[in-house]
Parts: C-alpha cells; structure tokens; sequence
C-alpha cells in the first residue's frame, strides 16, 4: 500500500491489481490507492462478510470473498469439474 512503490510500477500499464494480503483493510486501502492511480480493473480479497459491504460504498466491483469462492466452487462440482 505504499504509493510510491505503486508509482514506480507504472499504474498507467498495470491491466489487473490483486490485493490479497491478509488483511481485509489493508486490502481494501489497497484497491482504492490503485484506483486512484488510474488501475482500472482492481480486485481485493475480503475473508470477513461485514467487510464485504464497504465494496458498493468504494465502488470496487469486482473482489474475491468467501461467498464467491464459495460459489464458484459449487457451480464447478454441479458442473461436474471439481
């Protein structure tokens, strides 16, 4: 989450940011720091259900959670893939 660093990778190239440490605020300061220098398509990981509601107010569309994982996981068992 350091901005300087984060400048230094050249956000204006950066396709896909993955904020997956384990911290969901840090995750989360994390995604809206990339936003913020132009990374378009940011994706934190949220492990706690009452974090995943700051999502929508951050504007973050996409994100790894429990649910989804979760989810994902089921439709590729019923699917016959995992």
């Amino acid at each position: 989450t350091n901005p300087d660093l984060m400048r230094e990778a050249d956000p204006s190239r950066t396709d896909l940011l993955l904020c997956l440490t384990d911290s969901d605020e840090t995750n989360l300061i994390c995604a809206v720091l990339g936003r913020s220098l132009g990374i378009q398509r940011v994706v934190p990981s949220i492990a706690r259900p009452e974090m995943e509601r700051l999502l929508d107010d951050l504007q973050l569309n996409e994100a790894i959670t429990s649910a989804s994982t979760i989810a994902d996981k089921l439709l590729s068992m019923l699917d016959g893939k995992g």
